[in-house]
Formats: structure tokens, sequence, C-alpha cells
């Protein structure tokens, strides 16, 4: 077997581990047909702040630093990703990524993998399923309390009792953080099919425990805390309740209920899924979310560690 036989073959078998087998045969070779082998010697820069995002990565061997000066590192090791952050959100770096020790790490040009998902469907479901997972576990680590922080400022009670149309529910699923750089036929298609649903103050829209039902919680005016304990989350207009966190949980991790009049719009897992599935304006809308939403839990974990260290 030539060298560059042997090198597509170990891509292939680490693409296999990093994505547990749930993508096709085909899809893991279009995707390590694409990859590169790149090494970086310990205290090498590998991008730097506020360069374009050219290449994603993946860490095959070592560790990589993701750096801003007054910010707390984020450290990256085998089978980690960097550089999604900025490159799905079309960014500049916003950190420096520096490798720590010496690294093998493999290199995707944007463009290819966005090209890759396009085509790939089942990858860009893989990679929502990932991301589900792995901000779940960020979650936990943090705490509702934590993750969820008080509303910056008093979000506007629902109108009581009045139904939301079909135009008006397009443009609260636009206003949403998820959503908003999805294009307009996408929006329609997941405005007639998501569910309006009117709480008054105080009123219980799950409990913790309960089974999730595939269901997704967009609030679209008024607010909604995320109970558990002695722990508050909060989740006003523009929210995904709990995230993306939420399709990796069959069961709720926390009682959802209304804090003023509220106004949630519901939406079955699947319909998102399909409507990716046919409107990639939508997956990449999803991708720049997941990016932000990623970056934000971070950060947040990273404080934590560090004022507990």
């Amino acid at each position: 077997m030539g060298e560059a036989a042997q090198r597509r073959v170990e891509r292939s078998l680490f693409l296999r581990t990093l994505f547990g087998g749930r993508r096709s045969a085909a899809t893991l070779e279009r995707v390590a047909a694409l990859m590169r082998d790149v090494a970086f010697d310990a205290g090498q820069v590998i991008y730097r702040q506020g360069e374009a995002s050219q290449e994603i990565y993946f860490v095959v061997k070592g560790q990589v630093a993701l750096e801003a000066p007054g910010l707390t590192p984020w450290q990256f090791g085998p089978e980690d990703g960097f550089g999604f952050q900025d490159a799905m959100q079309d960014a500049p770096h916003a950190r420096t990524a520096r490798a720590v020790t010496d690294v093998h790490a493999l290199a995707f040009s944007v463009e290819d993998w966005f090209d890759v998902l396009e085509g790939h469907p089942d990858l860009g479901r893989g990679a929502v399923m990932d991301h589900a997972a792995s901000v779940a576990q960020m979650i936990d680590e943090l705490g509702l309390s934590l993750a969820f922080p008080p509303l910056s400022e008093a979000a506007p009670a629902a109108e009581s009792g009045r139904p939301a149309g079909l135009v008006e529910r397009m443009l609260l699923l636009s206003e949403a953080a998820l959503l908003s750089r999805a294009g307009i036929q996408a929006l329609a298609v997941l405005a007639q099919r998501c569910r309006p649903l009117s709480l008054a103050a105080r009123a219980e829209l799950v409990s913790e425990g309960a089974l999730r039902g595939r269901r997704l919680w967009f609030v679209g005016r008024g607010t909604l805390e995320l109970r558990r304990g002695a722990e508050v989350g909060h989740a006003g207009p523009g929210s995904l309740v709990g995230t993306l966190a939420s399709l990796a949980r069959e069961r709720m991790d926390a009682t959802l209920v209304a804090k003023t009049d509220t106004l949630v719009l519901e939406l079955s897992e699947d319909d998102l899924l399909d409507v990716m599935d046919d409107h990639f304006d939508l997956a990449r809308a999803v991708f720049a979310y997941m990016a932000r939403e990623r970056a934000r839990l971070m950060e947040l974990r990273a404080r934590a560690r560090a004022a507990s260290a």
C-alpha cells in the first residue's frame, strides 16, 4: 500500500472512532479524502486571533490551547475539533490557537466542510446530535443557574389568550437565536409545523423527569424558568429552551414554568431535522447557533474551573 493510501486508511479509521460508526462508510470516505495531515511543534501558533477562518481541525494526538488576552484558555485534546466556532459563523478567529505539545491533526478547509455537509445530510444530523451531547455535559457541569442566567432586562409578557397566526409565528421564529440566519422558505415550513402554546403566569409546561417526547420549545413572548431543586435557569424571547442539549436527553432535566404570561412555540425534533435536510440555509443557521452556544458555554466552564482551581 502506498503512503497516500495508507494515510487515507488511517484517516478513515480515525473518523470511525471520532464519529462512533454513526455515519455511512461513503460519507466517511468522502471526508477522509478531503482532509490533510498537519503537524505542529510544541509552542507553535496554528492560527492567530483576527485571521480569517479558512480551516477546521481535528486533533489526533497532542494538546492545543485557544487563547485570547484576558480570557481563560480553552484546552483541546485527541478527538476534539477546533476552529469550528469561528468558521461556522463566517467570522475571523476570536482566539489564537497554539500547540501546547507536539500535535498531529487533520485539517479540513471550511469550504470543503460545508460542501460535504450539504451533500451528506446524515453528517449534518450527526454533527447536531454530537453537539447536543457535548453541550448537555457542559450544562450539567455548570448547573442551570450559571448556564442560563437571569435576563439582562425584563421581557414583555405575551398577550394572554391571543392566538399566534402563521405570519406572527414566522416572525417569532426569525427572532429565535437558533433560526436567525435561516431563509424565508425554511421559516415558513417551520411556522406551519410548530404549535403555539399560551401559558398563564406560573403555569407549568412540563415536569422534570417527564419524557421529552422529541419536542423542542422556543420562547416567543414572555419568560420561562427552568427549575431543578434550588437551581433556576431562565429563557426569554428568542430562546430555545435548554438549547440543543435537549436533543441529547430522553427525559426532561428540569421543570419548565412560565414566569409571566408566555407564548411558546413547540416544534418536533424530527421536523427541525427534516427541514434542515431540505434547506441548507437552515442547516447553516443551526451550525452558526451551535458555534455561538458552544463558545458561550466553554467560556463559562473555563471561568468556573479557573475559579475553583
